[in-house]
């Protein structure tokens, strides 16, 4: 924790949030809220603010725990081929037509980049973009956003038993050079979050004895 309030002093910070669970994410917000005194700003997919239940639980965490929500559209969404994303995108309203949706990841990398320079500020960003595709491809625009001297750290919630509640994990704070290439960051961050520092009885559930997709393509051998 010292090092992440040291680090706000001085500058914002990405934090690069696991998000194998639907929820997960949000909890690491809360946790955020509750423990350092940050401005905390989010991406989330942009039907979250459509489909009725989700707009609840948005709403929700963002009035009790402070937290500024940006929409971003995935490229998945362009054309939806799953059927399940093809139901969320279905809520879309007419006047959110794919230029809109273009426009506003625009703006969200043009916003995270600035804010990320600013001391106190948070963004927390899923990097693979959902739950299904952890571990898979790092999304282009959080590339740029960490490629601007952004200094960032991993992070995930988990169910922790011994205390019966969730807690969340954070890696080290790291940056990336200038020099690095697309695929020099996917191995950085999939080194990142195998070197998540957790629990005995995590580290277990995460050997190759059980494989649970958080962890499907971060190789043990990175640790």
């Amino acid at each position: 924790m010292a090092n992440i309030n040291q680090c706000l002093r001085k500058s914002g910070l990405v934090i690069l949030d696991a998000h194998v669970q639907p929820l997960d994410i949000l909890l690491t917000a809360r946790h955020l809220h509750k423990n350092f005194q940050v401005k905390i700003n989010m991406a989330i997919v942009g039907y979250a603010f459509h489909i009725p239940i989700m707009k609840q639980v948005v709403n929700w965490f963002g009035r009790t725990y402070k937290i500024n929500f940006l929409p971003v559209y995935r490229k998945e969404e362009l054309a939806p081929k799953d059927l399940a994303l093809k139901f969320f995108c279905s809520f879309y309203p007419k006047e959110i037509d794919l230029e809109t949706r273009r426009q506003a990841n625009k703006k969200f990398i043009q916003t995270a980049t600035t804010l990320c320079q600013k001391p106190g500020e948070v963004i927390i960003i899923a990097p693979y973009g959902s739950t299904v595709l952890f571990g898979k491809s790092i999304k282009n625009g959080v590339k740029k956003i960490l490629l601007q001297n952004s200094l960032y750290l991993t992070s995930i919630t988990r169910w922790h038993f011994p205390r019966m509640g969730f807690k969340t994990h954070f890696g080290k704070i790291s940056y990336l050079k200038q020099n690095f290439n697309w695929e020099k960051i996917e191995t950085k961050i999939q080194q990142d979050f195998a070197s998540l520092p957790l629990p005995l009885w995590l580290q277990i559930i995460k050997s190759r004895l059980f494989r649970p997709k958080a962890w499907l393509k971060i190789p043990n051998s990175s640790r």
